[in-house]
């Protein structure tokens, strides 16, 4: 993907759906939302050109009702994402604005992708029990018999992944049986994701 191109893959495969009318509708969030970040400024620039070209030529996006999602950057829109671990959905996670953050609670070692619900693939990884579970990732250090999620994720987590060029972070927790992955939306620009 070149950044000043980055629209093109998800429009592609909004097209290719079964419905293309609400998979472009949440291809254009995936677009505004990376189009939020410095990095794709020119990309996101070109979109908004072409779909300016788009709606000229052929009055399309006001028939459809689309072009209200496309021509401004909207950072309160909902971003959605599918969860997968070792090939198979675990779960979806809604994030709807900036800080907003979503939990995926008793997460277990495996092969995780994390992917938008346009199809893109953000993150596609192994993770290991030494990512969830206490005792691997913190060897002689005592966890309260009463920990909860809230004391868990007081904890340093034990990986973090900057995922969409910066506009989500993923974070891990160790816990006692099992994890918990936090999945935050982050400020365009915002280099930490914290």
């Amino acid at each position: 993907m070149t950044e000043d191109l980055y629209f093109i893959d998800s429009i592609v495969r909004a097209l290719r759906g079964p419905d293309a009318r609400e998979a472009l509708r949440a291809a254009f969030r995936d677009i505004v939302c990376l189009g939020q970040r410095a990095r794709f400024d020119l990309g996101y620039r070109q979109f908004q050109r072409w779909m300016e070209a788009v709606a000229a030529a052929h009055g399309a996006l006001d028939n459809a009702g689309l072009s209200e999602l496309a021509p401004r950057r909207r950072q309160t829109e909902t971003v959605s994402l599918i969860i997968e671990c070792d090939g198979r959905p675990v779960t979806r996670i809604e994030l709807e604005g900036v800080g907003k953050a979503a939990y995926m609670k008793r997460a277990r070692p495996g092969r995780y992708r994390v992917i938008f619900e346009t199809g893109w693939v953000l993150l596609d990884t192994q993770l290991i029990p030494a990512d969830f579970l206490w005792t691997e990732s913190f060897p002689g250090e005592p966890l309260s018999m009463a920990a909860d999620d809230d004391l868990v994720l007081r904890q340093p987590p034990t990986r973090e992944f900057d995922l969409a060029s910066g506009c989500l972070a993923m974070r891990i927790y160790a816990g006692r049986e099992a994890g918990c992955i936090e999945f935050v939306r982050c400020s365009p620009g915002d280099a930490d994701n914290g």
